[in-house]
Formats: C-alpha cells, sequence, structure tokens
C-alpha cells in the first residue's frame, strides 16, 4: 500500500523537470534479481532529468526515475511528505535519510538563483590554475594547497541556493583525482568595489582559471597514490611535491646545492622536504611552528596609563 495523493503531485509537478543528484546511490530495476532492482553508485551533483514517476513502497511512496546526460537510467522511491509515508522522523537516518526527496534530489528551479549564466558551456572544459590557491580533495575531505599552472577538467558546475556562487567539481588531469571549488562566474557578484574583489580574487573563476592543460608532471605509479591523499615521500620530484603540498611557504638553500622547502600545516605544524642537488626529495620530517610573541607586557603599560590619566584629570582614557 503507498499512498498515492503524493504520486499523483509528483507526476504533476516533476515530469521532464532536471534536477540534480544529492547522494550516490540508487537503483536500476532488473529481472535477475530477486529484488527485482540492482543497486548503482552514480555521481553526486549529476544533472538528470526526470523521465517517469510512479508507485514506490509504504515508506517511501514515490518512484521517481531520472536520466542522466548520457541516456543512463536509474530511480530512487522517495517520501516527498513525511505525513503520509508512515514512517518517524527518527527513522529517516543513516542509510535511510537518502529516501527523502530533499536528500536524493535538488530541483534546479530551487538553486538557480540567477539564470542569466551558460555554466552548461564549461563542462568538460580543460583549464589550469594561474595562481596557487585551494581545494577540497574529495579522497581526504580535506581542504589542500594547490599550485599554479595545474591542469583540470571541469566535471560539473553546481549553483548555490543561497548565493549567487557555484560549486566547481573538476577532474585533476594528472592523477585522475577530485576536487571541488567554490567560485563565481561573474566578477560583480563578488562584490561592487575593487577593494573586495581583491580581498577574494580566487572566488573569481576566470581570475583563478586559464584555459588549456597546464605543465606537464611525471609521476610513478608508487607516488600517485601519496599525492592523492597529499603526502609527501622520498625520491619525489618537485613536480610531486608541489601536487602534494602545493607550493612552499619558504626555501632555504644549504651547501653542495642541497635545500629545503616548508610548508605551513592546518594543525600548527611546519613539513619540512629536503631536496638534494638533483631536485629529488631526500628526507621529510615536521616541526611545531614557532609560537606568536606574547603581547602581555604592552597591555600591561597601557593600563597604567589609563589609570594615570583618570588620577590627573586629563579626560577620557586612551
Amino acid at each position: 500500500m503507498a499512498y498515492l495523493g503524493d504520486v499523483d503531485i509528483a507526476r504533476e509537478k516533476l515530469m521532464g523537470k532536471t534536477m540534480y543528484t544529492k547522494t550516490q546511490y540508487y537503483r536500476v530495476d532488473t529481472e535477475f534479481d530477486g529484488d527485482g532492482f540492482q543497486d548503482v553508485v552514480v555521481d553526486k551533483d549529476m544533472e538528470v532529468k526526470v523521465t517517469a514517476v510512479g508507485v514506490g513502497t509504504r515508506a517511501y511512496p514515490v518512484k521517481i526515475i531520472v536520466e542522466d546526460r548520457e541516456g543512463n537510467e536509474f530511480y530512487q522511491n522517495v517520501a516527498i511528505s513525511k505525513t503520509n509515508c508512515g514512517m518517524r522522523d527518527d527513522e529517516f537516518i543513516m542509510d535511510n535519510a537518502k529516501y527523502l526527496f530533499g536528500n536524493s534530489f535538488e530541483l534546479v528551479d530551487d538553486i538557480m538563483a540567477v539564470n542569466s549564466y551558460n555554466y552548461r558551456a564549461y563542462i568538460g572544459r580543460i583549464v589550469h590554475t594561474k595562481f596557487p590557491t585551494t581545494m577540497l580533495n574529495e579522497a581526504t575531505k580535506k581542504v589542500q594547497n594547490i599550485p599554479r599552472m595545474i591542469g583540470y577538467q571541469i566535471e560539473a558546475i553546481t549553483p548555490h541556493k543561497n548565493d549567487t556562487k557555484f560549486t566547481a567539481k573538476l577532474k585533476n588531469t594528472i592523477l585522475g583525482s577530485y576536487f571541488y571549488k567554490d567560485v563565481t562566474l561573474d566578477q560583480k557578484s563578488i562584490s561592487g568595489t575593487s577593494k573586495d574583489f581583491e580581498k577574494e580574487p580566487d572566488d573569481y573563476f576566470s581570475y583563478l582559471f586559464a584555459p588549456g592543460p597546464g605543465r606537464k608532471i611525471e609521476t610513478t605509479e608508487g607516488s600517485r597514490g601519496m599525492i592523492r591523499v597529499g603526502h609527501v615521500g622520498v625520491g619525489f620530484s618537485e613536480g610531486e611535491v608541489q601536487l602534494a603540498a602545493g607550493e612552499p611557504d619558504e626555501e632555504q638553500h644549504g651547501e653542495n646545492g642541497l635545500y629545503t622547502w616548508i610548508f605551513k600545516r592546518s594543525n600548527n605544524k611546519l613539513l619540512y622536504v629536503e631536496f638534494n642537488s638533483s631536485g629529488v626529495v631526500e628526507k621529510t620530517y615536521t616541526k611545531d611552528a614557532p609560537k606568536a610573541k606574547t603581547t602581555t607586557a604592552k597591555r600591561k603599560t597601557t593600563k597604567k596609563r589609563r589609570s594615570s590619566s583618570w588620577k590627573n584629570g586629563k579626560g577620557t582614557p586612551l
């Protein structure tokens, strides 16, 4: 038994609509499996079109069938109204959370704050970073430093719901790994003043990226696994180190052509990478970053001056 009222409403409102996937886990109908379906994994934030709406199950009454840009069909049984699905709120947790409509799909109409951008034209382009920046690494779920001249293919651009920015999904052309960067396609969307633009220039897509593949960096099969999770290893070249850790914050030169790159880490650590004269990593280690100097004495002096100022009747304290 399934509540048909939600099915009728969904059929009226969603047929032919463009949406984005909000999870990776969906199903396809099959005659070969005992349950009549097979679980499939798709890309998150992928553009899809609703091709059919049918009856799902009692708990998830609406079956929404969608098609991606390559013609692949899959579906999700969802609950649009919790009232009509017979499920309690506390039952939509863990794996069941994806069966809420808003956790499986998002309508383009709901997230397009600005309709004037032809953002689809960016999909598939090869670009490279013009300046060092930061991006979210899909593998580590952490923000990673990215050097200049690194090539990416634009896999998807998803508009935000509450602002004029977009999330760009980028595939590294050297490693094949995925990164995410929030950008705007219009400089005016950052701010109306040039000063504000100078504060956040790499929010502007055309400032940060340029067309073309960037520089080529040779990597080994062994190093690629470490680079994908942001680790630097012995035997790395300069290019491999930059792919893993970004541009160095400081460079020190020693005798006989030896030199060291120093990187600031988010955990108040410094990463030291020592190179030999051939530009190959010989040693890596970390140290605690030096502590900032205290200004306690200065504050005490200021306090005394204020007290004295009041005593001598010189007016308002500094």
